[in-house]
């Protein structure tokens, strides 16, 4: 039974009549299958209840890694999908992955290096994932076709998942997230309304709009200085710069850029006064390291 249906808005009830018909007669002769793990066709394996990483290396031990063409793990104990459980390298004819129907809340940076450059599909859905950034993808190439991050907890994307998102061309599942619609998301609804692979990402905030059609004034949070999206301390003035998309932190005056933050010009024992710098204590008296002093008794 081939795991495509999978893919079908019946996916999960594909999923119950492949554990139930799948069994060790549809593994080519010789295989030996890890606990929890069985075939569904000649080159697809599903595995229920087992963790990730030390089941791919019983793959790669029982030297079979190499001919999985669609690997499947639903109900796995993983909290977080560690750095290096594909790293054995052995998973090249490997086109589409799932991990579904988990516990997972993140993905190490990592946890995908070793799946090689031609995986498709990659779906997550049904898990607890509450965010991810670039580095949750790290070691992904460049023909992935489907990204499935549905019914997950996510509240919100990094903005560096932006150039990843635009090389997958087919889909990028979003439905039933927690997503929150805020300035951090502006780029999310710039993404949406022109990549139409995005599909069902909403505002939990907002009783299920669309993030494309936010009610949210995204473009005030455009002006990221205006916005407070920025790094800028208290002492340091926000600009603009390029596409208006970048900023640059300028010291205000009576202070100079030290190489990591904004110092003042002048001592503690003075303040800037617009020009220059003035003593914080009169002609009488001295600072003494908290407050002024006077100089008699």
């Amino acid at each position: 039974m081939a795991l495509r249906c999978l893919s079908t808005p019946l996916w999960l009830v594909c999923w119950c009549l492949v554990v139930r018909l799948g069994s060790a007669q549809d593994c080519p002769p010789g295989w030996v299958m890890p606990p929890g793990c069985d075939c569904a066709t000649s080159t697809a394996l599903f595995c229920t209840g087992v963790p990730v990483l030390q089941t791919c290396r019983n793959f790669t031990d029982l030297g079979i890694a190499s001919s999985i063409h669609q690997l499947s793990f639903a109900k796995s104990p993983d909290t977080v999908l560690l750095a290096g459980s594909f790293s054995s390298g052995n998973f090249t004819s490997l086109d589409t992955l799932q991990i579904t129907l988990g516990s997972l809340v993140s993905i190490e940076k990592g946890a995908f290096s070793g799946v090689p450059n031609d995986l498709q599909v990659l779906d997550l859905q049904f898990n607890k994932l509450k965010w991810v950034n670039r580095d949750s993808f790290e070691g992904l190439g460049g023909a992935l076709e489907r990204l499935r991050l549905s019914h997950n907890e996510l509240q919100f994307l990094n903005e560096d998942l932006q150039p990843f998102f635009s090389t997958i061309m087919t889909e990028i599942g979003l439905n039933n997230n927690n997503f929150t619609c805020d300035c951090h998301l502006v780029w999310l609804q710039d993404f949406s309304q022109t990549h139409t692979q995005v599909t069902g990402a909403t505002c939990a905030d907002q009783g299920g709009m669309l993030i494309a059609n936010s009610s949210v004034d995204f473009a005030s949070c455009r002006d990221l200085c205006k916005s407070g999206l920025h790094p800028c301390e208290p002492n340091a003035n926000c600009s603009l710069v390029e596409d208006g998309r970048q900023t640059t932190c300028i010291c205000q005056f009576g202070y100079y850029w030290t190489g990591t933050d904004c110092e003042s010009l002048c001592q503690e024992d003075s303040y800037w006064n617009g020009t220059d710098c003035e003593s914080l204590c009169q002609e009488d008296s001295y600072w003494n390291g908290t407050d002024c002093e006077s100089l008699c008794q």
